[in-house]
């Protein structure tokens, strides 16, 4: 039910386990150890035929997978050769959560933070994102042990602390507030610095304050903050550039199909099934980003955009 309460979970895969780490791997191959991560949230003593919400964040993105099985082995988030590497779970706790802020998760985390295009394997990855997230949900003490394991990370530690993004740009959704929170920077500057960052304003929580200004200049006012938000949001998803790969072209070739039982049998045989809603809500409910844009504006948000157009399976 959407009331049912959630539990997190933080799952670390490890692509290379070298023996000199703090963290247990299983694996004695020699060489630097790198550790990929998503989180995993499940109904209470989920069973294995219940679904849970899996979010983490790469080269497209942050993103917020619906209907996982509790039961599945393995990362969703990485190929076939990764899920053969040792797994370690870590359960951080229980969050009260509801349909809705799953739904709107990833969209409000990206408003808030850098959880689009901005990603760098080295200095701004699923580690620095799976910090926001657990942040987002609340969670403090009970999550040490998370924050522990990721301070070992050495892209992380030497690479970030030697360039300053890693793990200082956090901004997150904080979910029981219904606001923005942390660090977000605005225009990156060269590797990967940053020209122009704000922090959330807790006084004001639609607002966003100019971090290096001494006069608290404000970047982002409470007037232009839908505006921007959706700016960010079309930016960060693409558009353009996507429905110009090959999942959307054969998309395409779905929606000539003459009915829509068709049309929906096509769909199915995809490899990603929304690859045929991003197609509709690209060619058929807008005709062009300006649109796109509007109806964002208009519904406060993407999400609400897609779920008055009737693309409510669209999450991200």
């Amino acid at each position: 039910p959407p009331s049912a309460p959630l539990r997190a979970f933080f799952l670390l895969v490890f692509f290379f386990c070298g023996p000199a780490r703090a963290l247990r791997s299983g694996d004695e191959e020699s060489g630097a150890v790198s550790v990929e991560d998503e989180v995993w949230l499940c109904p209470r003593d989920a069973t294995s035929d219940q679904k849970c919400w899996v979010t983490g964040y790469g080269g497209d993105g942050s993103q917020m997978f619906e209907g996982v099985d509790a039961s599945r082995q393995g990362a969703l988030f990485y190929d076939m050769d990764f899920r053969k590497k040792p797994i370690n779970e870590m359960v951080v706790g229980e969050k009260e959560l509801h349909h809705t802020d799953l739904r709107m998760f990833v969209q409000q985390m990206r408003i808030c933070g850098n959880w689009g295009t901005e990603y760098n394997f080295l200095m701004h990855n699923c580690n620095s994102y799976t910090r926001a997230v657990l942040l987002a949900l609340g969670f403090g003490d009970e999550a040490r042990p998370v924050w522990e394991a990721l301070s070992f990370v050495p892209e992380t530690v030497v690479l970030g602390m030697t360039f300053g993004f890693s793990n200082r740009f956090l901004g997150h959704w904080l979910v029981d507030a219904g606001r923005c929170s942390g660090l977000k920077c605005l225009k990156r500057g060269v590797l990967a610095g940053c020209n122009n960052e704000c922090e959330w304003d807790e006084q004001s929580p639609n607002r966003c304050i100019d971090a290096l200004s001494a006069e608290k200049k404000v970047t982002v006012s409470e007037n232009d903050l839908t505006k921007q938000s959706c700016s960010w949001l079309i930016k960060g998803m693409r558009f353009e550039h996507l429905l110009k790969t090959w999942k959307f072209n054969k998309a395409a070739a779905c929606h000539k199909e003459s009915t829509d039982a068709d049309r929906e049998a096509c769909c199915l045989g995809l490899p990603e099934y929304a690859a045929c809603d991003f197609y509709r809500c690209g060619q058929e409910e807008f005709g062009s980003i300006a649109q796109l844009l509007r109806c964002c504006e208009v519904h406060g948000g993407l999400v609400q955009c897609m779920q008055e157009n009737g693309l409510d399976g669209v999450t991200w």
